[in-house]
């Protein structure tokens, strides 16, 4: 056991390394350890943490504006969690698709995927989950030119982010 903890711990603390070179810009080094973290992931059997890197990953590449990568990396985490059947990861992986789907102009693929997003955040009754795959799902659907629907989902997000006192949602996302 003391051998896995002092793995994990080590494993945590290189996530949170990783997290503020990001912050700061410096994506090649995140990278490098997302690289080392999955091995040590990968050498205890820890798919849920491997699946967890291929998100960050995911969010580094799409914060760096390497889309297509982002797009690779979400979807290999959402090959983890579709079987696991974790709704709070699987709104999240659909609704970071989605977003970035939609920036490489695929709007229909985003378009579903947004609504799978919100499904699973309203099945599991997350609010901040629902909210923020509407206000993509508004964002794709005013790009197609659905306004009313469009205007329908970012109220309900909004209505979502008053109720449950989200304010950065609504400053930073609405």
């Amino acid at each position: 056991y003391e051998a896995l903890g002092s793995e994990q711990d080590k494993t945590d603390i290189l996530l949170n390394i990783a997290g503020v070179y990001i912050r700061l810009s410096r994506y090649d080094n995140a990278f490098s350890i997302y690289q080392d973290v999955i091995k040590v992931y990968q050498k205890l059997g820890d798919e849920s943490g491997v699946a967890q890197v291929y998100n960050n990953m995911g969010v580094a590449y799409s914060e760096s504006n390497q889309f297509d990568l982002a797009l690779h990396y979400y979807q290999l985490a959402l090959r983890y969690y579709l079987p696991a059947n974790d709704y709070n990861k699987l709104s999240t992986q659909y609704t970071n698709l989605a977003n970035v789907n939609l920036i490489l102009n695929k709007v229909d693929i985003a378009y579903e995927q947004a609504k799978l997003g919100a499904q699973y955040g309203l099945k599991i009754k997350n609010h901040n989950l629902e909210l923020n795959a509407l206000h993509t799902l508004a964002k794709i659907q005013f790009v197609k030119g659905e306004l009313d629907e469009a205007q329908s989902n970012l109220d309900r997000a909004i209505f979502l982010a008053h109720e449950n006192s989200s304010e950065r949602i609504l400053r930073d996302g609405l």
